[in-house]
């Protein structure tokens, strides 16, 4: 006999016997309730009284604001899972109530359709473009999303007015958006197992939101564009080995182009995906996001922190605030704390370079500068693992309103020290060895020039971050959900329950929360920097790259497809600071390329003969300040906004504010006739 506890639908549940009843493949968000149980697994009276009426009050008032709720039990009995999902009849009400954006087809706005708040009058095939993953014009995620809000919305508002902390008392654990198991598999097939083709942007932004949509946008783009100075890189590569086979040396005529080349990539790089990202912006529907967007829960739960007063628009409604002096603190605080951390980077760094160039040798012979090159590589990981246990609980501290304004902070803080730390070590070769004394040692190169070392220095550490980046990436998730299987398999094989037996609930409830794009970011700027700063001093660095952000995007699909659970709705307008980063990433990759052609490299040399220090220097001068001004030119020769596309855009968006005037202010019975109307010759224009 088959041990899956079957759901049962609560006889007062909305849609017994409706046709707009939600499947059980339906998007659905799932409560999570602990019962109380003896040590043999029996339901303990605590859990038989209080805990069920409170479970009962909670289904109750679910079913009050028109959702849809089953019932099922772990397999073990230690859990009770509410299966919430929401009627197409209510999700049309609800999505009218809160103007939820719904996209016009192309028919109805031309010339490319436009997203407008939903109506019921305009909710046709004929007008409105289906989601690619829910039902009707309503995407999966935004439904979810609306369970979601129904859950804590008062009750004179239509919501069922849930105080999840008030319910931990009665053994509320937590709640979360089951996957849906169709697009889950449409998007393994068609993105978590194709290697070349592309991805499906607007299907993964739909299913996972926003942000996530966002990161694979830019992964992708980033992927695309690394094939040019890949392809130049492994030409560089050649000929630095014929110059090394017969010189000694990796120096040649062509390491001063092309470390202008990157440099010049690099810019164009930026520019290109500014322009990319806008257009995501109108497709998306998110250019407005972040003037709209909500504080953050944990901002708005620190009443003992916050203060509240007149709104600055609106003096009628009062605002929550946080004093700017104590942020101010915090951020002082943040501040000192990075500059501790990088100066502990700074000494070891050192340390370690004079335990590779003078203790090292005498140990172990040649392999001396193998293993200091690969100690310099772990340091930079701990140290960066170090950082990261204290860098989110000081943004913390400083109780940023908003996810982008927490974000931004988060970020300048970890760039700060991820930018010493990744690469203060090729600073400390390429211009440091054989200038200065560094703790009472004169450290020097090798009698062939500095190139090599740094070539040596930037291949240990990047070749290191990739392989366990990637070693991670693949192994953590995987071993997690090993771990929470074996977890539950062996509390299952104690009751003597199978396994496969359990419900998608309770295997989903086991799977980790998703860490968010946070560090998937981080990775693939760090990378950046690696790729276009001392570009000669290893050109194969971007075709590595090229390498691991094809397996990365394979590696990151599946990860959100069946490692993690699915994340909760997550909007943003853009990539945030990390913007910015970029842009300074190219801004000292210009000055660092220049600086290792003119004072590390002796590319030069083939082209003027005899050059003094002073030479050097009025070159190195004159090439940066060329690049800059290249770089300023082609930023206002490439603007970041596609004028034609921004028309087109405006236009559909006029289009169907017009559309949306003219069915609202018209009767019902002529409504019916003009979307007729409009379906007819859509049928007719596409003959």
């Amino acid at each position: 006999m088959s041990q899956v506890q079957v759901p049962n639908r609560h006889k007062g549940s909305v849609g017994a016997g409706d046709p707009n009843l939600a499947p059980i493949n339906d998007p659905s968000v799932i409560l999570v309730f602990q019962r109380a149980v003896d040590d043999k697994g029996s339901v303990t009276e605590q859990d038989a009284d209080k805990a069920v009426k409170e479970r009962g009050r909670v289904r109750a008032a679910l079913v009050t604001c028109n959702l849809s709720v089953e019932d099922s039990k772990s397999l073990d009995e230690k859990y009770v899972f509410f299966r919430v999902s929401i009627p197409m009849s209510t999700m049309k009400t609800e999505a009218e109530r809160r103007m939820l954006p719904v996209r016009f087809t192309p028919k109805a706005a031309p010339p490319l359709g436009a997203w407008v708040p939903f109506f019921a009058k305009g909710s046709t095939p004929s007008t409105m473009e289906p989601s690619s993953d829910g039902k009707g014009p309503f995407s999966s995620l935004q439904m979810c999303h609306v369970i979601e809000e129904m859950f804590t919305m008062e009750k004179k508002l239509g919501g069922a007015g849930l105080e999840f902390e008030k319910l931990k008392e009665f053994g509320f654990v937590e709640y979360f958006y089951l996957h849906h198991e169709s697009i889950r598999r449409i998007l393994e097939e068609s993105w978590g197992v194709q290697w070349i083709a592309k991805q499906p942007l607007n299907l993964v932004r739909t299913y996972f939101g926003d942000k996530v949509g966002l990161y694979f946008a830019f992964l992708g783009f980033y992927t695309s564009s690394l094939w040019v100075p890949a392809i130049v890189g492994v030409l560089m590569t050649f000929t630095q080995l014929y110059s090394y086979s017969q010189f000694g040396s990796v120096d040649n005529p062509f390491v001063p182009l092309y470390c202008c080349f990157v440099s010049l990539w690099g810019v164009i790089f930026c520019n290109n995906w500014k322009k990319f990202e806008h257009q995501l912006q109108y497709e998306w529907n998110t250019r407005n996001f972040e003037t709209s967007e909500k504080p953050r829960a944990a901002f708005l739960q620190a009443t003992n922190r916050t203060q509240t007063r007149k709104g600055l628009i609106n003096p009628e409604v009062n605002e929550v605030f946080y004093s700017p002096t104590w942020r101010l603190v915090w951020i002082t605080l943040s501040a000192s704390i990075c500059f501790v951390f990088i100066a502990m980077v700074l000494f070891t760094t050192s340390y370690i370079f004079i335990l590779k160039d003078v203790t090292f040798p005498h140990i172990f012979g040649p392999s001396g500068a193998i293993i200091g090159g690969i100690l310099n590589a772990v340091s930079i990981m701990i140290m960066n693992f170090l950082y990261e246990l204290v860098e989110h609980r000081l943004t913390e501290l400083e109780l940023w309103r908003t996810d982008t304004e927490y974000e931004d902070s988060l970020i300048a803080k970890d760039f700060a020290f991820k930018f010493v730390n990744s690469y203060f070590s090729l600073f400390f070769t390429a211009f440091v060895l054989g200038n200065f004394h560094v703790l009472g040692h004169r450290l020097s190169c090798p009698a062939e020039g500095c190139s090599n070392t740094v070539m040596e220095t930037l291949g240990y550490v990047f070749i290191s971050q990739l392989f366990f980046q990637q070693l991670l990436e693949i192994g953590v998730p995987a071993v997690q959900k090993r771990i929470h299987a074996y977890r539950a398999a062996k509390e299952l094989a104690e009751k003597g329950h199978e396994p496969r037996t359990a419900s998608r609930e309770q295997i989903e409830f086991f799977y980790p929360k998703y860490p968010g794009v946070f560090f998937d970011y981080q990775e693939m700027v760090i990378q950046f920097g690696y790729v276009t700063m001392f570009a000669a001093a290893l050109p194969l660095a971007a075709t590595l790259a090229l390498l691991n952000n094809i397996v990365e995007i394979r590696v990151d699909a599946m990860k959100l497809l069946t490692c993690y659970r699915r994340p909760s709705f997550n909007s943003a307008q853009d990539i945030g600071s990390w913007h910015h980063v970029l842009d300074i990433l190219v801004t000292i990759s210009i000055m660092t390329n220049v600086a290792y052609i003119g004072f590390t490299s002796d590319g030069l040399g083939f082209y003027f003969a005899d050059l003094t220090m002073n030479s050097r220097l009025w070159i190195v001068l004159i090439a940066e300040h060329v690049l800059l001004l290249m770089k300023i030119v082609l930023s206002t020769m490439m603007p970041a906004i596609d004028e034609k596309v921004m028309y087109e855009h405006e236009a559909s968006i006029f289009a169907a504010n017009q559309k949306v005037h003219t069915l609202k202010q018209t009767p019902d019975g002529v409504v019916q006739q003009d979307l007729n109307r409009v379906a007819k010759s859509t049928f007719t224009d596409a003959e």
